[in-house]
């Protein structure tokens, strides 16, 4: 049965650029592997300047979907 679950991947920016991202996501992967999972699916901010997006093309996630968000201020 198809599970959805939501696991958010961060690194502090002292450490960024160290390879620990990519540590992180392929760990998770194998974890993933371990667990009898044929597939992931990873949301990236496209305008995410902290590097997300290359981490995920770099692990060999390839972009299937674009998506865009809206937003609007409300006055009281």
């Amino acid at each position: 049965m198809f599970r959805k679950q939501k696991i958010d991947l961060a690194v502090r920016q002292a450490y960024r650029r160290q390879g620990m991202g990519r540590a992180l996501l392929l760990a998770g992967m194998h974890s993933l592997q371990r667990e009898g999972m044929g597939w992931a699916m990873l949301g990236v901010d496209m305008e995410n300047l902290t590097g997300a997006l290359r981490l995920s093309e770099g692990a060999g996630f390839r972009a299937v979907r674009r998506y865009a968000a809206f937003r609007k201020g409300v006055r009281s």
